[in-house]
């Protein structure tokens, strides 16, 4: 998959989008759609888990193993309660017959008239139908003391209610960030399918050109292209599977793009494109 960057607004007005097409070079846009007409999507797949697929794309939708919440649970520290022990009018006072922390798992149905303690995201026992706020309540010496009346479900977050199992969590054709691999492993999601990287090649054509290190014979200059592309092309979805410096020589050149065509997805070359003797980069892809 590739991306198509918006037009930058600082290059707007270079005046390369406005040239007409008869007889001089093609607009910005016209060749960016040009080369786009010739792209051929990438398709084979393969499984990642989760901490391997930072900037990979998605091959298929991410669907909830399970629901979420996955039970019912409280969305605030406080006390969960019966609203059918809520007899007359308020204050009411209730005594507090236990305790549920975030990652207890009471079973059965608790017995006995009074309120639980519970904290936030506390799985909310069998009957008790909502929690108060531990801000609207007095701790007296036999339990709490509150006043205002509750309705059913107050402060509690029902199971499934921000997904259901089975429903679409990130849909495909997405770059897997950081807020796409939260909400995957939110739905229990484990693996993800993702298309393979882009394999590039980089071929860096100009005798004149004097990698970093390489001594000058007075007559070179720095090779600039090589590591700017390279920094530009370093992405999670992109393989860098050969970097060259090719010499100002069709011949050569022409049999290493033959040498790479099949094995890469993109080629990417710099210089060689003019129309002088030295240029070979357009004759040798012809």
């Amino acid at each position: 998959m590739m991306t198509v960057l918006e037009k930058d607004p600082l290059i707007a007005t270079c005046g390369c989008e406005e040239l007409p097409d008869a007889g001089k070079l093609p607009s910005l846009d016209t060749a960016l759609q040009r080369g786009l007409a010739l792209v051929r999507p990438v398709t084979r797949i393969e499984t990642l888990g989760l901490g391997e697929a930072a900037g990979r794309v998605l091959a298929r939708p991410v669907a909830a193993v399970a629901a979420m919440p996955p039970f019912d649970n409280s969305g605030m520290d406080g006390y969960a309660i019966r609203l059918s022990d809520l007899v007359g009018e308020g204050p009411w006072n209730l005594p507090v017959i236990g305790r549920i922390a975030a990652g207890d798992a009471p079973h059965g149905t608790i017995a006995g008239f009074g309120a639980m303690q519970i904290f936030t995201g506390a799985m909310v026992p069998d009957a008790f139908d909502a929690v108060v706020m531990q801000e609207a309540v007095r701790r007296t010496s036999s339990g709490i003391e509150f006043v205002a009346r509750h309705s059913p479900g107050q402060n509690i977050r029902r199971k499934g209610e921000d997904q259901g199992a089975g429903s679409e969590v990130v849909g495909p054709h997405r770059k897997l960030g950081a807020r796409e691999i939260a909400a995957a492993a939110g739905a229990g999601v484990a693996l993800v399918a993702v298309f393979r990287k882009v394999r590039v090649a980089l071929v860096v054509t100009g005798a004149e050109l004097r990698s970093g290190g390489m001594p000058d014979n007075g007559a070179t200059i720095p090779d600039i292209n090589t590591p700017m592309l390279t920094a530009c092309l370093t992405a999670p979805m992109v393989d860098i599977c050969a970097t060259l410096i090719a010499p100002d020589d069709c011949a050569q050149l022409s049999q290493t793009l033959r040498h790479l065509a099949p094995e890469v997805d993109l080629i990417v070359t710099t210089g060689g494109v003019s129309v002088g003797e030295e240029d070979h980069v357009h004759h040798a892809v012809r």
